[in-house]
């Protein structure tokens, strides 16, 4: 009771111990099938309490639900969803993708046997995820909307870890990604309201992280800043350490954007260090693409090349993030290759790369992403025609989203083409 208390008024870590305590006593009492199930119920609600304190990455939280699925298989629970969603979204944080998706295989399992619409809303959401991060853009799409068929955002309990969020979170990017920019602004300002209407400060805070990272695809970087801002507002007050590191990762890369990036490069390699520590590794390849612009903006080629090298490590299982990494690896040996021809051969090579990559997810906003640099590369070798032709192709595909930072580039260039 202390424990549900102290969560009712967001006070997590308190919260966390009463948790604690409450397991420790009830490891006292002779084994029983009464005390498995309380147990299983408090490990159930400690692991969402943890995310907030020690965030879905950290050792602790994945020891928590491992040991509350643990317990449902000795007591058969009919539904052991919960506790599979949770170290399902643990090993995700942690970069393990395709041991998210075994772990999250055996959700659907659950789901489907007892046809519960809780789980299998879980069950969707997790998929979701992990096939975005795997660049399996199509099937994402396809589990995040099966998902929202399932989700009834109202009935769930108020804890920190809102999976109606998780969803939202993951369905903006993927709508970017796969060419409707649009919709994925859209889906932030659902998620946004969600958040509100939810009243979590846990949730407001990752709402406010997902909204940033649309606006830092669509090249907003003024409100790329203020959700950075707000994020690190909040989570500095609820002492979120993921949170924290990642948004101050977002805010330096946003500022330096909008202003000269002379600490940004530091402050990013320093959050990098927390995420680390909390044994975040999601998103690591993009996190070090942002330093490679930032070290491009500063001109500092040297340590640009080797945060693209570092990012592209990244993405053996982590696909999403590749061709946008070719990308930047192109403008980098353009800038810092060998002199003439060579030079030009490399880069070539990279963005052709990214742009093969990207129809190869069907994600068309890294396409046309793709396609702009190639198109300028080819104009500086005289090969107009072709120039026009790869961007004509790819912009003439596209239905909405034309006042976002690519497709008013890819305008500019074509008329300038033209």
């Amino acid at each position: 009771m202390a424990g549900e208390r102290a969560a009712a008024r967001r006070a997590y870590h308190e919260s966390e111990q009463h948790y604690r305590d409450a397991i420790a006593v009830l490891g006292t009492i002779p084994e029983s099938p009464e005390r498995l199930h309380r147990e299983m119920s408090l490990l159930l609600v400690l692991g969402n309490i943890l995310v907030a304190t020690h965030g879905s990455s950290a050792v602790e939280t994945a020891e928590v639900y491992g040991r509350a699925r643990s317990l449902a298989e000795r007591e058969a629970s009919s539904d052991s969803a919960p506790m599979l969603f949770g170290e399902t979204i643990a090993a995700v944080s942690q970069g393990k993708l395709l041991a998210a998706g075994a772990i999250n295989r055996q959700i659907f399992e659950v789901a489907n046997r007892i046809a519960s619409p809780r789980s299998l809303f879980l069950a969707h959401t997790a998929q979701g995820t992990v096939c975005h991060f795997l660049g399996d853009l199509i099937k994402a799409r396809e589990h995040l909307a099966q998902a929202g068929r399932h989700d009834s955002s109202l009935d769930l309990r108020r804890l920190p870890h809102t999976p109606a969020i998780t969803r939202l979170f993951v369905s903006g990017p993927t709508e970017w990604h796969l060419g409707y920019p649009g919709r994925a602004v859209l889906q932030m300002g659902e998620m946004l309201a969600l958040a509100r209407l939810i009243n979590d400060p846990i949730s407001l805070c990752i709402a406010y992280y997902g909204a940033g990272l649309v606006y830092q695809l669509t090249a907003d970087w003024l409100r790329m800043f203020q959700a950075s801002e707000q994020t690190l507002r909040l989570s500095s007050t609820l002492r979120y350490p993921l949170i924290s590191a990642a948004a101050e990762i977002k805010f330096a890369y946003s500022r330096a954007h909008m202003e000269e990036p002379c600490e940004a490069a530091e402050r990013i390699r320093g959050a990098l260090s927390e995420l680390t520590t909390v044994k975040f590794f999601l998103m690591r390849g993009m996190f070090l693409g942002w330093l490679t612009e930032v070290h491009l903006l500063r001109g500092d080629l040297a340590k640009a090349t080797t945060s693209v090298e570092q990012a592209l490590e990244f993405t053996d299982e982590e696909l999403l993030f590749r061709p946008e990494l070719l990308r930047l690896r192109g403008k980098v040996r353009l800038r810092g290759g060998p002199r003439g021809n060579a030079r030009l051969e490399v880069a070539e090579e990279d963005f052709r790369s990214a742009v093969n990559c990207a129809r190869a997810m069907n994600a068309k906003s890294d396409e046309l992403r793709a396609t702009i640099a190639l198109a300028r590369l080819l104009c500086d070798s005289n090969r107009h025609d072709e120039a026009r032709t790869i961007l004509i192709d790819i912009y003439s595909w596209f239905t909405e989203g034309f006042n976002t930072g690519d497709l008013r580039e890819a305008k500019l260039l074509l008329d300038e083409l033209t």
